[in-house]
């Protein structure tokens, strides 16, 4: 699937002024038109949106905003996804909360939708590019004369993300203040996403997520057989298609201690390339005990969330490519198995170069050693006290 957008490079601030006041002469009569400009290796990238008001506050099309700057900004399931400079966005609609690859913080307004369109308001742009992307955007008023109505601020909340290779080897994740909670490991689930006639993600040279996932987790079982003491076993090991509740039963009956389910990840943007790890904290659960009645099964959140840290930044180093993002997201499979679990994107197909290198042989070879590695790295550091049991 191929999306198109609009990116505008402006090099040189003359040309930039004659197209900014030309759109700013096509806005509607009387209202504010502002002009983004991000400035990248010596090229400027302009943006120019009118003004839109919500519930008496000053907002813009993020969407627009978005793709004249090169980026690509969708609705997916209620949720805003913005893709730029090589990394990802989500703000639900309606919310202030944005999950980035790079931090998780609050905006001072919810983000809406008008439409098809996504309203961000004006106050809270330079926030979400500085935050999200660390870009920063210079903002500039080209037409109309009426002020903008007040831009109140309030205290930004951000949590960073742990940056390839910025903690020492064999250290605790870093989004953790305390250690974090340790769940013993000896039968890992390895999960290959899609299968059969649900072929997933296929990339522009053709090369189906299906099968990159299978090939993924016979490389992972061979590694960690050979490298650990680890019991593994597969949900697939052939090209067949299996709903998420086979999938969590097979892992569930085995008694597995942690399911790692391996795919491939697609982006609106062309270039976005890299690796995200999502875990589910999916609450307590009646679980049927039989004669005991019913009773509440254990939420693996934190722990899930735990194992995804580690594994995500040994990937991220073994492989070189960027972490996009460690994130809680919504995952049927994963709130539906009794231990710990995790979902590994381990690169865009979507982005035809990250796609090739996704086939070869020594890639998927890197990105076995970099999952083996978290684990070992995450039950060391269980075994040694250096997580909470």
């Amino acid at each position: 699937m191929k999306f198109s957008m609009f990116s505008t490079r402006i090099p040189l601030a003359p040309v930039f002024l004659a197209y900014a006041l030309a759109l700013a002469a096509a806005a509607p009569a009387g209202a504010e038109v502002y002009a983004f400009r991000l400035t990248l290796d010596g090229d400027a990238r302009v943006a120019t949106v009118p003004q839109r008001t919500h519930e008496g506050a000053p907002y813009v099309s993020l969407r627009s905003l978005v793709q004249q700057l090169g980026g690509a900004c969708e609705v997916v399931h209620g949720r805003a996804q913005v893709d730029f400079l090589g990394k990802s966005a989500w703000i639900a609609i309606g919310d202030r909360a944005v999950d980035a690859s790079l931090s998780r913080f609050f905006l001072n307004h919810p983000v809406v939708r008008d439409n098809t369109d996504v309203l961000m308001a004006l106050s809270d742009v330079s926030l979400f590019f500085a935050q999200a992307f660390r870009a920063a955007l210079e903002r500039e008023t080209l037409s109309g004369t009426a002020a903008p109505a007040e831009e109140k601020e309030v205290p930004v909340v951000a949590e960073e993300l742990p940056v390839p290779g910025s903690a020492p080897a064999h250290s605790a994740p870093s989004m953790f203040a305390e250690p974090p909670p340790y769940h013993p490991i000896e039968t890992v689930i390895l999960d290959a996403g899609h299968g059969g006639a649900e072929t997933g993600c296929v990339g522009s040279a053709g090369f189906a997520e299906k099968d990159l996932t299978l090939s993924l987790v016979r490389r992972l079982k061979q590694r960690l057989g050979a490298s650990t003491r680890l019991r593994v076993l597969l949900t697939r090991d052939e090209d067949v298609a299996l709903a998420a509740n086979q999938r969590a039963d097979l892992a569930n009956i085995q008694r597995g201690d942690v399911l790692i389910s391996i795919h491939g990840g697609a982006s609106y943007s062309p270039t976005a390339h890299g690796v995200e790890v999502f875990w589910t904290s999916g609450g307590t659960r009646p679980s049927n005990l039989g004669a005991r009645g019913m009773a509440a099964q254990k939420d693996y959140g934190p722990e899930s969330q735990a194992v995804a840290a580690v594994v995500a930044e040994s990937l991220a180093q073994e492989t070189g490519a960027p972490l996009r993002g460690v994130r809680e997201a919504p995952c049927l499979l994963l709130k539906k198995v009794t231990m710990p679990g995790l979902l590994i994107e381990v690169g865009c197909m979507t982005t035809a170069a990250e796609e090739s290198l996704l086939q070869t042989d020594a890639y998927q070879e890197k990105i076995a050693d970099g999952i083996a590695a978290g684990l070992s790295r995450y039950m060391a550091a269980g075994e040694s006290g250096q997580a909470a049991p």
